[in-house]
């Protein structure tokens, strides 16, 4: 499969555009939207792995985010506020334990490993109810994540990757601790609603591009 080599180091992640290293000129994506960083030593394998990662948090930071300011409830507001802040320290975390290889900075690797997670940021930003918003939220992103960590603690080095082992527990647990918080307000607000069916059909709605893609 050939590589297309992508743009300038200025490009937007949050956008989902690829950043380039111009120095190390080892960041390409694959014809199919996957992110590659080169030759792919264990740790390069880590680093895209955490990248990719940091990068899904900070866009849960964003879109989150922008929930708090049009959801009527007061009490899911502020829950909102927190996860969205919860987030943006998870975010933290990998950013300051993410493996480095060669000239690639912490920014530069901070991207979507494939391109279609892109358009599953974008579709739970669009969601306007809150009851929808907080299925999304549960089944697409939470839950998402706690699965893509706990994955990635299973394929790393007890000797190369020692800090990230260290520090990706306590993501999960963070994750799981919003998760909590999440589902027993999304209950309210299905009872509140008339029930479950229709956010969890939102909630399909945008897990199954994500699922295609292998999660994230």
């Amino acid at each position: 499969m050939d590589d297309v080599t992508t743009g300038p180091a200025h490009q937007s992640v949050a956008s989902g555009d690829t950043p380039h290293d111009g120095a190390s000129g080892d960041v390409r994506v694959r014809a199919g939207g996957e992110v590659v960083f080169g030759p792919s030593p264990p740790q390069a394998v880590s680093m895209a792995r955490v990248g990719n990662l940091r990068w899904a948090e900070l866009q849960a930071f964003a879109v989150v985010g922008s929930w708090v300011v049009t959801t009527p409830e007061h009490d899911v507001r502020v829950a909102l506020d927190a996860v969205s802040r919860h987030a943006a320290w998870r975010a933290q975390m990998l950013g300051d334990r993410l493996p480095t290889v060669g000239a690639l900075a912490v920014d530069v690797v901070t991207v979507p490993r494939h391109a279609g997670l892109v358009a599953v940021v974008e579709e739970m930003a669009t969601v306007q109810s809150t009851a929808d918003r907080l299925a999304v939220l549960d089944d697409v992103m939470i839950a998402g994540l706690v699965e893509a960590t706990t994955t990635l603690i299973d394929t790393l080095s007890p000797v190369a990757d020692a800090p990230l082992l260290r520090a990706l527990p306590m993501v999960v647990a963070d994750l799981r601790r919003d998760g909590a918080v999440v589902a027993a307000l999304r209950a309210d607000a299905d009872n509140g609603s008339g029930g479950s069916d229709a956010s969890d059909a939102s909630a399909a709605l945008v897990s199954s591009p994500l699922v295609d893609l292998g999660g994230w």
